[in-house]
């Protein structure tokens, strides 16, 4: 688990992004500091302790080179007031997006934002006398370079991103060696990815909004999101919120539940909402044109806390109980292959590469991963990159990804893979391992018949669409959990040509399951001491495609029966695959369950636990929790859940 530290100990951040409500982005030019003031002690009365703040650079830098000594001014004075209340304050330094436009730099005159020789100086002098200027002060807890800054100063290649970042990264350490950097883009650009920022930044902050087709696979986007930046440094859901335009306040504060206390058990570092007040600022730009902006606060333009603001109260005072020192997240025994072809620009290949559905493959994946109750992470094909040429793989084996600490990878929809990296696979299941791999058309796989012992009959030019509209796979066989004659349906949905499936014939694997015209489906092959498994139909891409599909959709127990095949050992299991089980392990046999619903209905479950339990206590209320011992070294505990809800649980085991 990567925190932020202060004091040498680790925090959670939970806070908000902040514009004060009367003046929003006028917040420099009309300074309110009594409103700032009852802002910061009402953020600390819902638990909050720290804030974004935004510095619009037109009014710290009006002119090349020199900062303004009013706006600095205002600045010492905001950090002043948090400090009577403990609260820290992460400043963003480049600020010309906002909210649905873009405020140019007046002196910018169209000049390039990451290369011109005058910009790049004049910014690397603003960073850094800025960052001077506070570098001793204790309420300043990190700073960021930007507000999604690809969105004004256009979307750069990442070499040109990360020249760019390490020269006002390099700015920022020169005079502020104390405080956390990192970019403020979001993580959400072609240019700004985090494979290749990564050297030059201290911690990684995502941005998650948008929407999806399938409620339950929406509801793991954050944790998603947050679990694909987990490289070794602290992410920060930097932003994530809702505009009362497109939510009920009800329905939102289920959002914010679910969202806080899923990515805390999937290694977040913290959360900021966007954003803490609705706005009463109608007449102005951004809002005039972008209107849905006005109402992203957790607090209405009177004053009063929504109740995604009390959630955030309700989280941030379960988390005070939890001494993050004596805690860890187990190390996960699942992966989801990440392939490089997201973050390497292979040369012509763009034009094969649908990256957003891609994404959205991977989010399935992890999806059924966790209505398996698997404990999942995501495992970069290559783990080194050359920050200056993103259109080439480093050469030699130590540059690739390792599967080997995992008990079971996941390749859904693969394609694209690289030919070492397909070796790299072989020699993990030869060693023990278990590797599922989904059919996604076109697969440039060198070694099928190799790895799967299957031997496919693909034509070329011509992709093997279904005939039906409906593909059945039945199981041939009982395979761990799944019982001989289940049926599993996919509607074939999506784009030709990538509805096609595979056709193959079994060499040496065994047949799990047939389609409907009696062909191999799903087959197994026994390989060294390991196992490789490939389903021949692309089901997670035929997933993304159909609406609300895991209403009741069973794929997650192929997964289920993937985990047992592996010998994936959990702790906790759960009857309901809208729960998802989060586990922070103590010393001594002590363990924090996080049973969190993900679903909008009131559901119950019954929890398997593979060790005796001593007691259980409700980690909010204090109060012991029934537990019935099962068979020998086994225990069973019920729970029923408000929709969308959370209960976390004290355990000590045997």
């Amino acid at each position: 688990m990567s925190y932020f530290q202060r004091d040498g100990k680790p925090i959670y951040l939970i806070g908000v992004n902040y514009w004060p409500r009367s003046h929003a982005t006028q917040m420099w030019k009309e300074w309110d500091p009594a409103e700032i003031e009852a802002d910061v002690k009402q953020m600390k009365a819902l638990g909050m302790n720290v804030f974004r703040a935004f510095l619009y650079s037109e009014d710290f830098m009006p002119e090349p080179g020199r900062l303004n000594e009013e706006a600095l001014r205002k600045l010492d004075e905001l950090l002043a007031i948090c400090a009577r209340y403990g609260l820290w304050v992460i400043p963003s330094f480049f600020v010309g997006h906002m909210s649905g436009e873009n405020w140019d730099l007046p002196w910018r005159k169209g000049r390039d934002f990451y290369t011109d020789p005058f910009m790049v100086a004049n910014e690397a002098r603003y960073v850094q006398g800025i960052a001077e200027r506070y570098a001793a002060n204790p309420t300043v807890l990190a700073w960021l370079l930007s507000n999604e800054l690809p969105l004004y100063a256009g979307d750069p290649e990442p070499e040109t991103a990360h020249r760019w970042t390490r020269r006002m990264y390099g700015a920022v350490k020169a005079v502020d060696q104390e405080h956390p950097v990192s970019t403020g883009d979001g993580i959400f650009s072609r240019g700004f990815l985090a494979e290749y920022i990564l050297p030059v930044e201290d911690f990684l902050g995502p941005h998650v909004y948008g929407w999806d087709n399938d409620a339950l696979r929406w509801s793991y986007t954050h944790a998603a999101r947050v679990k694909a930046a987990a490289l070794g440094k602290p992410v920060l859901l930097e932003e994530f919120g809702s505009s009362k335009a497109q939510v009920s306040e009800a329905n939102e504060a289920c959002y914010y539940r679910v969202a806080l206390f899923s990515t805390f058990v999937n290694d977040a570092a913290g959360a900021l909402g966007w954003c803490f007040s609705d706005f009463k600022t109608w007449e102005r730009r951004p809002y005039v044109h972008h209107p849905h902006e006005l109402s992203f606060g957790v607090t209405r333009a009177d004053g009063s806390p929504r109740p995604s603001a009390l959630e955030i109260r309700r989280f941030s005072q379960l988390i005070a109980k939890i001494d993050l020192e004596r805690y860890r997240l187990p190390s996960p025994q699942a992966a989801v292959l990440w392939p490089s072809v997201l973050y390497v620009r292979y040369p012509f290949m763009a034009w094969r590469l649908k990256e957003d559905e891609l994404r959205k493959v991977l989010l399935e994946a992890f999806t059924l991963a966790k209505m398996a109750h698997l404990d999942v992470g995501f495992l970069r094909e290559l783990r080194r990159v050359n920050p200056e040429d993103s259109k080439t793989a480093p050469e030699g084996e130590e540059a690739l990804g390792s599967p080997d600490p995992y008990r079971l990878v996941l390749i859904p929809f693969g394609r694209m893979l690289l030919s070492t990296f397909w070796r790299r696979l072989e020699a993990y299941v030869r060693g023990g391992g278990t590797l599922y791999y989904s059919f996604g058309h076109d697969p440039w796989c060198p070694m099928l018949e190799e790895l799967f012992g299957v031997r496919h009959q693909l034509r070329y030019g011509v992709p093997d669409l279904p005939e039906e509209p409906y593909v059945k796979l039945t199981f041939a066989r009982s395979f761990h959990g799944v019982e001989e004659g289940e049926v599993y349906g996919y509607r074939v949905s999506g784009s030709v040509p990538d509805t096609a499936f595979c056709p193959v014939e079994a060499t040496r694997a065994e047949v799990l399951a047939v389609d409907s015209s009696e062909k191999p489906a799903l087959t197994l092959n026994r390989l060294g001491e390991g196992h490789a498994v490939f389903c021949a139909y692309p089901i997670e891409y035929y997933l993304i495609n159909t609406v609300n599909v895991h209403a009741d959709d069973g794929t997650y127990r192929l997964y289920q029966a993937l985990s047992r095949l592996a010998q994936v050992e959990n702790e906790f299991t759960a009857d309901n695959p809208f729960v998802e089980l989060g586990v922070l392990q103590g010393e001594a046999g002590e363990r924090l369950l996080f049973v969190i619903s993900h679903s909008w209905a009131r559901i119950a479950t019954r929890i398997a636990i593979s060790r005796p339990v001593r007691e259980i206590t409700d980690l909010e209320t204090g109060e012991p929790r029934a537990v019935e011992q099962a068979p020998p070294g086994e225990a069973r505990l019920s729970v029923s859940l408000e929709p969308m809800n959370v209960t976390v649980l004290r355990l000590r085991l045997e």
